[in-house]
C-alpha cells in the first residue's frame, strides 16, 4: 500500500509553493517523521515530513512549482512485497539440503 505525500496548506492566502530541495531521494527508505523536502512559499519555508515508513517515490523535481493539495511523492509502505519473495527462497535451500542428508543416511556403507 502506498501513502500519498501532498502539499499541505501552510497559510490562508497561499495557493502554491516550490519544492526547493529534496532531503531524501527517490527509492530511498524513509521513516515516519523523516524530513522529505523543503517547501518554499512567498511567506514561509517549511520542511515536510514522512507520514509513514517505506520507500520514497518522488513525482516533483527540485525547483518545481506545486499547488496546495498536489501529490508530489508516494511512500510505498514496507513489508508486503519485501517479505513474500525472500521468505520462500530461504526455506527452499535448507529443505533441499535436509532431503539430501536423509538420503545419504539411508544408504548402506560398502
Amino acid at each position: 500500500m502506498s501513502v500519498q505525500v501532498k502539499i499541505p496548506a501552510v497559510g490562508e492566502s497561499i495557493s502554491s509553493g516550490v519544492v526547493s530541495v529534496w532531503h531524501k531521494k527517490s527509492g530511498e527508505q524513509v521513516k515516519k517523521g523523516d524530513p522529505l523536502f523543503t517547501l518554499e512559499t512567498d511567506k514561509v519555508s517549511t520542511e515536510i515530513v514522512a507520514e509513514a515508513d517505506g520507500v520514497l517515490k518522488t513525482k516533483a523535481a527540485e525547483g518545481q512549482e506545486v499547488k496546495i493539495g498536489e501529490v508530489v511523492a508516494e511512500i510505498e509502505e514496507s513489508g508486503a512485497a519485501v517479505e513474500t519473495a525472500p521468505a520462500k527462497k530461504e526455506k527452499s535451500a535448507p529443505e533441499q539440503a535436509s532431503v539430501a542428508a536423509v538420503a545419504d543416511r539411508g544408504r548402506p556403507e560398502s
